[in-house]
């Protein structure tokens, strides 16, 4: 318990964590970085191709399924590599 002046002891506060519990939060940033990265190259990926494509009648559906999958690859990329927090 946190008494006047001093910082909670909790991940995220002023106050530095103990050694031991910042450990267990240095695997969690790892995937979040990777995430970050994919979130960001993958679906700029598909909004381009979509983009490109020929505006011709029989390209519609590939290109409203491009532009379609682009947010729900952010969605399925963060919740294949999301993990619970870790209790200390």
């Amino acid at each position: 318990m946190a008494g006047p002046g001093r910082a909670p002891e909790y991940p995220g506060s002023c106050a530095p964590p103990r050694p031991r519990v910042a450990l267990l939060f240095i695997p969690l940033f790892t995937p979040g970085s990777v995430v970050f990265r994919c979130a960001l190259a993958l679906p700029l990926g598909l909004l381009i191709a979509a983009w490109a494509m020929p505006r011709r009648r029989r390209h519609i559906g590939r290109r409203v399924l491009y532009a379609s999958l682009a947010p729900a690859s952010v969605f399925v990329l963060y919740m294949s590599c999301a993990r619970p927090m870790p209790n200390p």
